[in-house]
């Protein structure tokens, strides 16, 4: 009878320690696989509808910084890229054929607040309030370097506050003039100083060289270090502080908006 009670009383024990444990894995892990809840998720911003003439698939798409497109170098003058004489005796026999096809394609660059698309001035006279679009864009190509696609008119400068070094191909905003009535100008920038928008269509028109050639100084300190590791002199002591290579674009259309491009303010056809 000892017995039989004293195992009544472990199995009870028993029973209480598993229960207890399985209170506790029966807690929800961190991080569970339980819906979220649609009042506190964040709202899915809609994507911009455009017209196909802004967003068409055929385009290049290009971006201030971005690589050129394959083959640019066919567009400009100078030497064919290549590492032997066989390679840019071979690029050299494709380059009317990467030219044509260049200069047939339609490009597109899409340009948001900040540098690129900003508020202008308001003008009283006529009721309008100026949009400034960047007049330029780089793309990097492998041997050309830096090469600037220009939108309106641009020209070899010194970047502002300096009287020597490198120079760029510099041009002002290209001003699009929105209307707005005096009262609401206030309320316009301070909802729109984020959210401008434009975009470019264009294609490729006439290449332009600028060259800025220095002639180079070398101090005794540089000459040796130079010599200590037989590095070659430079041919004619000039070094090129010139903006380089520019393709001015025949643009065919702006877009410029507000909304992050959901609102339309203005837009030019060609």
């Amino acid at each position: 009878m000892r017995v039989h009670f004293l195992r009544l009383c472990v199995l009870s024990l028993a029973a209480a320690a598993l229960a207890c444990g399985g209170s506790g894995s029966s807690k929800p892990k961190k991080g569970g696989g339980g819906k979220p809840d649609a009042s506190t998720a964040p709202p899915k911003e809609e994507a911009v509808k455009l017209d196909l003439y802004w967003d068409d698939p055929s385009y290049i798409v290009l971006g201030d910084q971005s690589p050129c497109p394959e083959g640019f170098w066919a567009l400009f003058g100078g030497d064919p890229p290549g590492a032997t004489k066989e390679e840019q005796k071979a690029n050299l026999a494709k380059k009317p054929e990467l030219k044509k096809a260049l200069e047939a394609k339609t490009f597109l660059v899409h340009m948001q607040s900040g540098d690129e698309v900003s508020l202008g001035d308001y003008s009283n006279a006529k009721g309008e309030l100026d949009i400034n679009v960047k007049a330029t864009v780089l793309c990097k190509s492998p041997s050309l370097e830096n090469v600037t696609i220009a939108f309106g008119p641009v020209k070899p400068q010194l970047p502002p506050g300096r009287d020597f070094g490198q120079y760029f191909w510099l041009g002002d905003p290209v001003k699009f003039p929105v209307k707005v009535p005096f009262s609401q100008v206030p309320e316009f920038k301070s909802k729109h100083r984020l959210d401008l928008d434009a975009r470019i269509v264009f294609t490729m028109g006439k290449p332009e060289q600028h060259k800025k050639l220095i002639k180079s100084t070398e101090t005794a300190e540089e000459k040796a270090e130079r010599k200590k590791f037989d590095i070659p002199g430079r041919a004619g002591g000039m070094d090129d502080w010139g903006a380089g290579w520019v393709m001015h674009a025949e643009v065919k259309g702006v877009r410029v908006a507000a909304d992050r491009g959901k609102t339309e303010l203005a837009a030019i056809k060609h």
